[in-house]
């Protein structure tokens, strides 16, 4: 999915991927909620793969939202977080792509 970097690091849109389809929702970090709630509810139920939760709490972070930086992070690595049930992969021919050999 194609996102945009700024210098520091910090995407300027972040897209979470929408269960096994190419559709994703796009988080505009300038705009991210004051209650990170609703970005966990996504991110739950759409099992997001960890580094977007990582890139979610850094956009937190860099905005100065510690509580929200801590809440992203803290429902990521909780222990009941490794099971969840994990979706099948979709059904894609992964030899594709540029890391072909």
């Amino acid at each position: 999915m194609a996102t945009m970097d700024t210098e520091n690091g910090v995407r300027d849109i972040i897209y979470v991927p929408i269960g096994q389809t190419e559709e994703a929702v796009a988080l505009p970090v300038d705009d991210l909620p004051d209650d990170p709630s609703e970005v966990l509810v996504l991110l739950q139920q759409e099992f997001a793969p960890l580094d977007i939760w990582l890139d979610i709490a850094k956009a937190y972070l860099q905005q100065g939202k510690e509580e929200n930086f801590h809440a992203i992070l803290s429902n990521a690595t909780e222990d009941g977080a490794s099971s969840r049930p994990v979706p099948p992969p979709p059904n894609r021919d992964r030899a594709r792509g540029p890391w072909k050999i």
